[in-house]
């Protein structure tokens, strides 16, 4: 995702989305849309702010910790990094080097990421289809489940009838 709030251009426009939602309500058929947000674009203000703060060393810019990164040294084996060049940061992007994880120890990124769902939920959408569950913390499935209760929990004081599916591709005692 590079922006949250357009729709990509081959599926239309955010109108023709809105369009549809209402037509899906008038005819009692459920509209979910497919929503990734454990990571995102690098082309996404997020990351690009993210970046930029890191460049600069800026600690107190609202996106310095948005993203999941470490240092050379704090780098831990089997998660798949990529360095902003000339600083000490290696950002997660264990799908793409074009598709870093968020943080989501950082509450401002849970905030966002909440906002992005209620706009859609507030236009009509119904529900979603959630993108390899499992990989909100790489690894570890417990801190995942954690914050997927946390996000469910929020987005039916939304809308108690909410309707969501997570993708997640592992053997069964995971699932």
């Amino acid at each position: 995702a590079s922006d949250y709030y357009t729709v990509d251009w081959r599926f239309g426009t955010m109108e023709d989305l809105k369009e549809l939602a209402q037509l899906c309500q008038e005819r009692n058929i459920k509209l979910i849309l497919d929503l990734v947000i454990n990571h995102t674009s690098t082309q996404h203000p997020w990351f690009q702010s993210f970046k930029e703060a890191r460049i600069a060393g800026d600690t107190e810019d609202p996106y310095y910790d948005f993203y999941s990164c470490a240092t050379t040294a704090e780098r831990i084996g089997g998660v798949t990094y990529q360095k902003i060049a000339n600083v000490d940061c290696w950002y997660e992007c264990n799908f793409s080097p074009e598709m870093p994880e968020l943080n989501f120890d950082n509450e401002a990124v849970r905030q966002a990421v909440l906002e992005v769902a209620k706009h859609y939920l507030d236009m009509g959408i119904d529900g979603f289809r959630f993108d390899a569950v499992k990989y909100v913390y790489y690894g570890d499935a417990e801190r995942s489940v954690d914050f997927w209760k946390w996000y469910m929990d929020e987005l039916k004081k939304i809308d108690p009838d909410i309707y969501c599916v997570g993708e997640c591709w592992s053997g069964e005692s995971e699932i």
